[in-house]
């Protein structure tokens, strides 16, 4: 696990501040601050998944993950990249869409509504490389096979 200060710098200008306060009763909690870009905004799982509270700060402008001391920091520090990641996938959908939307808008455009009609949308899935392992066990199961053949 990386150590405090490198995951701070992970955080770049979202970081806003590492605290340790109190509550009224006395108990220690660990707040981290960031401050994310315009439009971002905090995912429901951090809590469930975390056990991190997220609060918006004092000034309206970032949020507040924070956590009793005994969660620990690096599940508030997990909590914020997780909420990070999501932001930026996010994103990157949206910017995706628009890129998708202009293509759309300039077929739409150019083409007869005959050739509109046979528009189609197909996703190319990549497969996921077989695990050594499992290469492994086809072989070795075809190997068995292939002696059963001969047996006969």
């Amino acid at each position: 696990m990386a150590n405090m200060q490198e995951r701070i710098a992970k955080l770049g200008k979202m970081f806003a501040g590492l605290n340790i306060g109190n509550d009224n009763n006395g108990k220690q909690f660990i707040y981290l601050e960031l401050v994310f870009p315009q439009g971002w905004g905090v995912t429901s799982l951090i809590k469930e998944k975390f056990g991190v509270n997220v609060v918006k700060n004092d000034s309206g402008t970032g949020y507040y993950f924070w956590a009793p001391i005994e969660t620990g920091f690096d599940s508030v520090f997990d909590a914020a990249d997780f909420n990070i990641k999501a932001n930026q996938e996010a994103q990157e959908k949206k910017d995706f869409l628009a890129e998708k939307m202009k293509e759309l808008q300039k077929l739409v455009l150019e083409e007869d509504m005959s050739v509109l009609k046979t528009l189609e949308f197909k996703v190319k899935r990549k497969k996921a490389p077989a695990s050594k392992k499992k290469v492994e066990e086809v072989k070795e199961q075809e190997t068995q096979e292939d002696g059963a053949d001969t047996q006969e």
